[in-house]
């Protein structure tokens, strides 16, 4: 099973649920009133307002008011706040009733805590908190141990939007499975379940994390890829960090140094937790579409270390697609110091539209038989990998996971592991999950062959005229070791046939060991970064803000062997022989005694090490392809290339390095900067093709990767260096914006520089195409832009700022990109 298909989970029940808009209701137990002072009748602001024996609650108000709804049937509500007695009172289920509460006050201590007049308590606190941050910081520990359990869920919400479609009459057993969601009352329908058992290891000098997977159930799959993926290597964070990054966002924690900017804090209640005083703090944002929290934090009193929070986002955060976003977690003391995790609770539900079924995302761990400054294995703690899978991990039978539950299985959560299984075998099931995948990774699957990419069967330019293509590979029903392709070509003006194809084999996926071939005969466009649409493309051929005439014909065969040697670092070895031809659009051509002679080709062989190296990366891998999960860390590739002469009729000698650095850096609040650093150098008496031609952009579409007001073949350089940055504020501005923040828009502001030599412009063994120059003073361009607009679409406002008075350039341009972004 490839990477695509794991997406079947997901994508399958999102596609049907765009046909369905209708919700039902359900009666709902109100609750409202006003809470005041017994002795004074002055009104009492966030009063801790909980059900008995469901997990639901509220605060009252600045005036004293309250109201909670839900669609439980509750009986009794309680009534808490510092320095006064509780009250519990009746109310009746699935009624609407007006209760209004007034609090005897009483005398109560805050041991340690000294309130000066005028300030707020929960400020002490925090401050506490965070002055003995490091104290309860865990990785100042030499080493510790635990074991893990972690429960993973996707469910579907609102399936009953599903089940009236005439097409889902034979899923109609799977609708048995529906269940309610505590407090919210909304439905979903349990979609895939996973459960893992693992070893943790954790060093802090030198800093090295280690997951050892012992056990793992995935329902529908035994994909090891994934298993690596329902343990705790995503979504890892700690409440004492300023930012807490979750699905790549910086959220601002409630224990930031800063907090007081983005939080109102109330204290609101104590309460012993094994043998220790704790306060509860509850915080709130100060504006509601700032990415922060509202929930509440215990705080031990001896220690001031956390004992356990909830926190849950704000409907109007200025993120996307995620709602509901909500974090538990719990402490126990191993000492009278020491809190450590034991268990921790994380739901999020995602969606598209309020009347759209969407998804829900939840993952229960428990962490035990915990060891502070143990002995580690030596030999595990030098392996390269961060997550392992033991062996049998994925062959452990039910009479494991009984015993190593720390709770059981929910009735509906036992039935999923069947119920995928049965949906899995109805045909319409395999039918829509195809249309699906098509539209998900641009292939539709037939048996043992794919075909596509469906975007590149029709595209246009003036060296071809109208270009159409055909093209396809082998799919894993084929082979999960080999994968071949190929492609054919055709265009109406140049009446030529173009064409390729290739061959990938797979020694190894983890590490991952491969080795490839491929030829083609076709055009390409030289000096267009890999960031841009392919030539043939549709979207290419319409977006184009200049005829697409500088196209060069090319003939290429190139073999490649890929060794990693762990996660993040490799090395790939390519021997390329390729020939450029003339063309009418871009003619080669040499000056020599006094004439000038057209030179129907130039000829090369080269051998290319590539070596890339991304501390910490970890990816989603499928069969063949992969996808990076990220890394907080640069990513760093370095291309040597050396050029033979006398191979094939290759007629050049020289050699080429290239650097390329790249990183997000996370600056949140203040957004995200992504940063790459470009550096290179040819050494040798090469024609024009063989420099380093800069990546330009000649159409509309905006390109990360290329300087969008140059144009192509505008630039050369045999020395040169460039640097793009691209900062995204994030809404930090726009969310303080009356009207604009309500849209959800986001800012960005954008800079390119380079700055390049080409030291054989008069001696170059090829003529230079018209206006082609080196870029020794600078070439610079700035853009600001909105993001975010409608969830998808990004503008650009974009200036050149340097080599103004060449022909047919911009100095000002409107760039469009269409990005999906939380």
């Amino acid at each position: 099973m490839n990477i695509k298909q794991f997406h079947h989970y997901r994508l399958i029940f999102t596609g049907i649920a765009a046909i369905s808009m209708h919700t039902y209701a359900q009666q709902f137990t109100i609750v409202y009133g006003k809470v005041t002072d017994a002795s004074s009748g002055e009104p009492l602001p966030y009063v801790n307002i909980a059900v008995k024996n469901v997990p639901i609650g509220t605060i009252s108000l600045e005036d004293g008011s309250f109201r909670l709804e839900t669609k439980h049937s509750i009986d009794t509500i309680l009534f808490t706040c510092v320095g006064y007695q509780p009250v519990t009172l009746a109310v009746t289920p699935f009624q609407t009733q007006e209760v209004n509460v007034a609090l005897k006050p009483e005398e109560i201590l805050l041991d340690e805590v000294v309130v000066k007049p005028g300030e707020n308590p929960a400020h002490i606190i925090l401050r506490k908190v965070r002055s003995n941050r490091s104290k309860n910081d865990l990785s100042r520990f030499r080493t510790w141990y635990y074991e893990a359990y972690h429960k993973t869920r996707i469910d579907l919400t609102n399936p009953e939007l599903l089940a009236r479609r005439k097409a889902l009459k034979s899923f109609d057993f799977i609708f048995d499975n529906v269940d309610t969601l505590p407090g919210s009352g909304k439905t979903y329908l349990p979609l895939l379940i996973s459960e893992t058992v693992s070893d943790n290891y954790y060093r802090s000098k030198p800093k090295k994390e280690i997951e050892v997977i012992k056990a793992s159930r995935i329902s529908g799959t035994k994909n090891e890829s994934i298993s690596q993926l329902t343990g705790k290597m995503y979504q890892n964070y700690t409440i004492y960090d300023n930012i807490i990054f979750l699905f790549e966002t910086g959220w601002v924690s409630p224990l930031a140094e800063f907090g007081q900017r983005y939080y109102r804090y109330y204290l609101t209640d104590t309460a012993l937790f094994h043998g220790h005083v704790a306060y509860r703090i509850d915080f709130k944002p100060r504006r509601e579409q700032e990415r922060t929290f509202t929930g509440s934090v215990w705080v031990a009193d001896s220690s001031w270390a956390v004992c356990k929070y909830e926190m849950q986002s704000n409907d109007k955060a200025n993120i996307n697609y995620v709602e509901n976003l909500t974090l538990r977690r719990e402490y126990d003391p191993l000492n009278d110091s020491i809190w450590f995790p034991v268990r921790e609770d994380f739901y999020a539900e995602f969606t598209l539209s309020d009347k759209l079924t969407g998804f829900i995302g939840q993952k229960t761990s428990f962490f035990r038989k915990i060891a502070i400054d143990t002995i580690l294995p030596e030999k595990l703690m030098n392996e390269p990998n961060d997550i392992t899978l033991a062996r049998g991990s994925l062959d452990r039978d039910e009479t494991f996971w009984q015993v190593n539950r720390p709770e059981k299985l929910t009735e509906k959560e036992a039935g999923i592991y069947a119920m995928i299984d049965s949906v899995q075998r109805i045909p319409l099931y395999r039918s829509v999950a195809g249309l699906i995948q098509m539209f998900y990774t641009y292939y539709y699957v037939k048996g043992p062959v794919e075909i596509g990419p469906y975007y590149r069967f029709y595209s246009f330019n003036p060296l071809e005229g109208t270009r159409l293509r055909i093209g396809g590979r082998t799919s894993n029903a084929f082979s999960t070791k080999l994968m071949l392709d190929g492609y054919l070509a055709y265009g109406t003006r140049d009446k030529q046939w173009k064409y390729g194809g290739g061959a990938l084999y797979l020694f190894d996926k983890n590490p991952r060991i491969a080795t490839g071939i491929s030829y083609r005969k076709d055009i390409e466009q030289l000096g267009q970064s890999q960031n841009a649409f392919l030539e043939d493309n549709f979207v290419t051929s319409l977006l184009r803000r200049k005829p697409n005439d500088k196209l060069t014909r090319t003939e290429e065969l190139k073999l490649w062997f890929e060794r990693e040697w762990f996660h993040g670092y490799s090395n790939t070895l390519t021997a390329t022989h390729r020939t450029l031809y003339s063309t009418e659009f871009v003619p080669f051509s040499s000056y020599y005694d006094g004439f000038m002679h057209p030179v129907p080709s130039i000829t090369t062989f080269e051998l290319t090490l590539n070596t890339r190296f991304a501390w910490k990366e970890k990816y989603l891998m499928g069969e063949f392809e992969r996808t990076s999960l990220g890394t907080n860390y640069p990513i760093v590739n370095l291309n040597t290339t050396l050029g033979i002469p006398g191979i094939s009729g290759s007629r050049y000698g020289y050699f080429r390095w290239n650097l390329n650095i790249a990183q997000t850096l996370e600056l949140a609040p203040f957004g995200y900067t992504e940063y790459m650093i470009d550096a290179g150098s040819v050494y040798g008496n090469v024609p024009f093709p063989l420099l380093e031609i800069h990546k330009g952009n000649e159409t509309y579409a905006y390109d990360y990767m290329a300087f969008n007001l140059m144009n192509y073949y505008e630039f050369a350089s045999n020395r040169y260096i460039g640097i793009f940055a691209d900062h995204h504020f994030d809404g930090f501005f726009f969310n303080r914006i009356p009207l604009l923040k309500e849209a959800k828009l986001r800012e960005v502001v954008t800079f390119r520089a380079l700055w390049g030599q080409m030291n054989n412009s008069g001696d170059q063994p090829l003529v230079l195409p018209a206006g082609m120059e080196s870029v020794e003073k600078g070439y610079f361009e700035a853009g600001a832009g909105i993001e975010n607009i409608l969830k998808v679409f990004r503008i650009d406002a974009v200036w050149r700022l340097s080599y103004l008075d060449h022909p047919g350039i911009q100095p000002f341009g409107i760039r469009f990109g269409l990005q999906i972004i939380l």
